[in-house]
């Protein structure tokens, strides 16, 4: 009886990952078809969502932060000064599990966890490589997860240090949400926050379902979907 049970819990998990993999198929054709005549952008965030986006639009990678992460307050200095950090050489650090590199001196420091790099000479090339990539077009996201009010003052002003199209930043903080360019995610923690790019058991990743980044990147003033 419990094999007999099994192999029917077996079958309809089968079932519904392949129901899932067909919407999600669908949702991928979807987005290549809206944003094929998207112009070209560089897309900067503090996590893996810029090359989810770019993977699933099939385009090429026009950012350096492409499968890795930076600690939100260290994004907010590389971008308050590329020219100082696109001009550093990584310096990587002795990690078991991944090449983890910094960039800058001091106080200006910049930590970069390049979790899907086995080797610090791939991660370094694969940098290097892409930072000669970007163009003017330029789009940010990033999260705040425990910003204090200065950096929130810093978003809000990063015009002044780089020539961005567009910026947002997702905050689990109801009462920072000015919902023109600070947002807030409904059920999401301080922790959880950070963890919009992870895979869900549907087959999506959590920002595809509150973020409609074609739109956002297209300059459209609805992008943020019913929660």
């Amino acid at each position: 009886m419990h094999n007999h049970d099994s192999k029917i819990k077996n079958f309809l998990r089968g079932i519904v990952k392949r129901i899932n993999k067909r919407k999600y198929d669908s949702y991928v054709n979807t987005i290549k078809e809206r944003s094929k005549n998207l112009p070209d952008f560089t897309l900067f965030t503090s996590d893996c969502m810029a090359g989810l986006i770019y993977h699933t639009m099939g385009r090429q990678f026009l950012s350096p932060t492409i499968n890795m992460s930076i600690k939100d307050e260290d994004f907010l200095k590389l971008l308050m000064d590329l020219q100082y950090y696109f001009s550093q050489e990584i310096r990587f650090v002795d990690s078991q599990y991944y090449p983890i590199g910094y960039i800058g001196e001091d106080e200006k420091k910049v930590t970069i966890n390049f979790e899907h790099y086995k080797t610090n000479q791939e991660a370094s090339q694969k940098w290097n490589e892409r930072k000669t990539r970007i163009i003017e077009n330029v789009f940010v996201v990033i999260a705040d997860q425990d910003f204090p009010d200065k950096q929130i003052d810093t978003f809000k002003h990063l015009g002044q240090f780089l020539p961005i199209k567009r910026k947002i930043m997702f905050t689990w903080n109801k009462e920072r949400a000015d919902n023109k360019e600070i947002f807030y995610v409904k059920n999401y923690g301080r922790d959880r926050i950070k963890k919009w790019s992870r895979l869900r058991k549907d087959g999506f990743r959590d920002y595809e379902i509150f973020f409609d980044y074609v739109a956002w990147l297209n300059m459209e003033d609805n992008f943020i979907l019913d929660q």
